[in-house]
């Protein structure tokens, strides 16, 4: 019998009365049975997802798209106006860093009201104490009203709290990663030994990277409205999409997204290609294809075409590590444009961002007669095996002002072909030289 969600969210919608002159709020509540003074503002409508036990998901949009709405709910900060929320286990929540601490209270005594808080006894609290302190750094100002903190020991401290009450769910908006450089590796690795342990986390994020680093899928939120759940590599693709798309393009384009992201969900769930096995040669296999390219609207120009060559010239998409390639591609020009540059960009299937090169301006300008250009950019390949993707770009000054001509995101996928020589992990290839000496003891 398949277990429970640890967060399930039904039909969830929360309006918000919006009112043009301060008067209008006492007249609606002094005539409010005759006359409506205000304007009703859906933050969220009819959200419905579901959350399973050591998931973590991600929540995308853009300022004012409900994430914060949706996660104060879900952490029972806010009511809904309509719908139901069920969340199954103790939760800790990272909403605002430090907003339910009480300034008049030391740090100490903080911590242990939040601890009381999310249900533990004082005994467990105390058994937590040390680690609190130790991991938010503030050793000699526990004992200090918080309202005496700087902004970044709150921080500290707030984010030491909710990651050692061993929650069962974690909501984080937007503060993953606080404080110093130091103090940022501490929470990622927090955070991943919370993800190794089970940890259910819901996590709201303008960076794209982290996102689709950290999560396992996404929400993409917009005034309110989902517009699709799934891949954070597709989703973040779509949604990058819209938001650079001409204004006049852009609810087309949004309209579009709920289509796009189920035919990908469809294709994911089709997806057969084999794993890579080990082999000595170039190959190139018909049924490796990104599922998810995206194409930003076109400025002047448009990407065709991406795909990897070998030495030999032969279009190849299983690679050898060590051996050098080309990634090739035209670039069709329809309008003048001038001083322009290429792209290519290599990522993981998470999205994680290895490498990437621009080239210098081309200071001819391109006719609009659809001259097309040819690009190539040579690379040795020193990466470990594995499937990655490659984004494709073209840059220029177009009417004066340089903007991105075309963008294409997983233009072209390949595979570095399995080694069984190969003793290293990770992703990049780097020539260790292991030494082991046996000594008597």
């Amino acid at each position: 019998m398949p277990l429970e969600p640890a967060i399930r969210v039904t039909g969830l919608s929360k309006r918000y009365h919006l009112y043009d002159k301060p008067r209008d709020r006492f007249k609606q509540l002094a005539l409010g049975w005759h006359r409506t003074y205000a304007r009703a503002l859906w933050a969220l409508n009819e959200i419905s997802f579901e959350v399973q036990r050591g998931e973590t998901f991600g929540i995308i949009g853009c300022n004012g798209s409900g994430k914060s709405t949706l996660l104060q709910i879900i952490g029972g900060i806010l009511a809904p106006t309509s719908g139901d929320v069920v969340v199954k286990g103790r939760m800790a929540s990272l909403l605002e860093l430090g907003s339910g601490f009480n300034p008049e209270f030391t740090g100490r005594e903080n911590a242990y009201i939040n601890g009381a808080i999310l249900g533990l006894s004082q005994q467990q609290i105390d058994a937590r104490y040390e680690a609190i302190v130790e991991f938010a750094g503030i050793e000699d100002f526990m004992d200090q009203p918080v309202k005496n903190y700087s902004s970044g020991m709150l921080l500290r401290l707030a984010f030491a709290v909710a990651v050692n009450v061993e929650p069962d769910i974690l909501l984080i908006d937007e503060a993953l990663a606080v404080g110093d450089e130091l103090f940022q590796r501490k929470c990622f690795a927090r955070f991943r030994s919370l993800q190794a342990r089970g940890t259910t986390v819901l996590f709201v994020s303008h960076s794209g990277q982290q996102v689709q680093e950290l999560c396992d899928r996404a929400l993409l939120l917009d005034a309110g409205e989902c517009l699709g759940i799934g891949r954070p590599r597709d989703l973040l693709g779509l949604y990058r999409r819209m938001i650079f798309a001409p204004p006049a393009q852009r609810a087309s384009i949004r309209n579009d997204i709920p289509k796009q992201m189920a035919a990908l969900n469809r294709a994911e769930a089709a997806a057969t290609v084999p794993d890579s096995q080990p082999a000595d040669r170039d190959v190139y296999e018909p049924a490796l294809k990104p599922l998810a390219s995206v194409d930003y609207a076109s400025h002047g120009a448009r990407i065709e075409s991406v795909h990897l060559i070998n030495e030999n010239g032969e279009t190849v998409n299983g690679l050898q590590r060590g051996r050098r390639y080309r990634c090739v591609f035209q670039v069709v020009f329809h309008r003048d444009v001038s001083d322009t540059r290429f792209g290519v960009s290599i990522h993981s299937k998470t999205g994680l961002h290895y490498a990437g090169a621009l080239s210098r301006p081309e200071k001819t300008c391109v006719v609009a007669n659809q001259q097309t250009a040819q690009v190539e950019f040579a690379f040795d390949c020193d990466f470990n095996p594995g499937t990655y993707f490659i984004h494709a770009s073209a840059h220029g000054i177009l009417d004066g002002d340089e903007i991105l001509l075309h963008r294409k995101e997983d233009a072209c996928v390949f595979r570095v072909q399995a080694d069984p020589d190969n003793i290293e992990i990770g992703a990049v290839y780097v020539a260790f030289e292991p030494a082991v000496t046996w000594q008597a003891t």
